[in-house]
């Protein structure tokens, strides 16, 4: 008489289990095909730390398009033109990040502010590295430094300690994962995989960034330009700002950088213009590339 509902039971648990596994296929095709995945890769290394990889392009959402040179930019392929040419150097505000259309980043922002001078603005940046991860890429591409007509550095007071080592397939993922779901839950919901330290094969030794930016001036200080970025308590406050960035201001004087831009001094900036603590809105990107592009026109020359 047992057996009866033991059977029905167990159909039950037959079934039940057979439309989870159906759901969660249905679901992982499902996320693939809406193009949660379409997100752009990285090498990692002790050496640069992590870069984007090169020579690739997608569309997050199926609509939010971004392009990799075979350089790392984000950016066409590394052709300069016959006008200005101006490498923008910096972290996610740079960089932008899944929620942003190629033509929305920083870098085309900029160049589209540029458009009457014949500009050419080619970006390069990862979110979360830092002046020695960008110093690293500059020395391994001494040939675009050469061939660009200034360098500028988009910075916070927090870039100037150690170099960013990679730390997390869910920050910075180096493949496509084998699992759409596990991937998007933890990099969205719950880490059941929390990010830790880096790997000791992956970790940047430390260095010493006053030698590496001292180094770098030395031979292209002529040509480069630094702009200062705030946090939104830094915006909204000139006394932590001054405090936070003299440090910064300090290193770069003593190198030899001419006095630095920053974006926080002009009144079109506020702190109204973030989205968080640290990144801008969308709508803030434009003002930010308009503030950019006179500093940039007056160090590179074009038409007005």
């Amino acid at each position: 008489m047992t057996s009866r509902p033991r059977s029905r039971l167990l159909r039950s648990v037959l079934v039940g289990g057979t439309l989870f596994c159906g759901l969660l296929i249905v679901a992982e095709i499902a996320t693939r095909q809406l193009g949660l995945l379409d997100f752009p890769l990285y090498e990692a290394n002790a050496d640069i730390g992590y870069v984007p990889k090169p020579n690739q392009q997608g569309a997050f959402l199926n609509k939010n398009d971004w392009q990799f040179n075979s350089r790392s930019m984000g950016a066409p392929e590394f052709v300069p033109g016959p006008g200005a040419n101006v490498l923008l150097v910096g972290d996610s505000i740079v960089d932008g990040g899944n929620p942003y259309r190629q033509q929305d980043r920083l870098g085309p922002l900029t160049q589209k502010a540029l458009a009457h001078s014949g500009v050419k603005v080619w970006p390069i940046a990862a979110g979360s590295w830092s002046l020695r991860n960008e110093l690293k890429w500059l020395q391994r591409n001494p040939d675009v430094v050469d061939r660009v007509d200034e360098v500028v550095f988009l910075l916070g007071s927090n870039d100037f300690g150690d170099a960013s080592s990679w730390s997390c397939e869910f920050s910075h993922p180096r493949s496509h994962p084998t699992s759409s779901l596990w991937f998007l839950f933890n990099k969205y919901v719950y880490r059941l995989e929390p990010c830790g330290t880096p790997p000791a094969a992956l970790k940047v030794p430390q260095g010493d960034v006053h030698a590496e930016l001292e180094r770098f001036m030395s031979a292209f200080g002529k040509k480069t330009t630094v702009v200062l970025y705030a946090t939104e308590e830094e915006s909204r406050n000139p006394a932590e700002r001054a405090r936070s960035f003299e440090p910064a201001r300090q290193l770069l004087r003593s190198v030899g950088v001419r006095e630095p831009v920053a974006i926080a001094d002009d009144a079109r900036w506020s702190p109204d213009c973030y989205k968080d603590a640290v990144h801008p809105k969308p709508s803030a990107m434009p003002v930010l590339a308009d503030i950019l592009a006179p500093h940039i026109l007056a160090r590179v020359g074009g038409a007005e």
